[in-house]
């Protein structure tokens, strides 16, 4: 994976990771890159944009947890507003000898409006 400015993408090109690299990521809150290597290995490129422009360190965070799917593109994770968390997608199991189908979208929609009411009634 390579990072190049932007617009002007011919004034240079600098290289992230040797073979290959799945769905990256900016940090919000420093110059941080998150992506996924080809062993399913969260890693993080510390990037100092100079100038000149550089690559301080490249390092690995975790091993993927079993049933997070990342994609090239759309890597189905992201990274929390301070940079401590990730927040990932995960394939849901069935559990023992339900065979059923497990995956499930709960929306609550004036969830505020709910709690605001609850606690009024305390």
């Amino acid at each position: 994976m390579f990072i190049r400015p932007f617009p002007d993408t011919d004034r240079g090109k600098w290289q992230v990771s040797d073979g290959g690299a799945f769905a990256p990521v900016w940090g919000h809150t420093g110059p941080h890159l998150y992506f996924v290597n080809q062993d399913r290995t969260m890693m993080q490129a510390t990037i100092d944009p100079g100038p000149p422009f550089s690559i301080t360190a490249v390092e690995p965070l975790f091993e993927l947890p079993t049933g997070v799917s990342i994609q090239v593109v759309q890597g189905y994770f992201d990274v929390t507003r301070d940079d401590q968390r990730f927040v990932m997608r995960r394939q849901a199991q069935a559990t023992g000898d339900d065979e059923r189908d497990t995956r499930q979208l709960v929306s609550v929609q004036n969830w505020f409006t709910e709690l605001q009411e609850r606690l009024e009634g305390r």
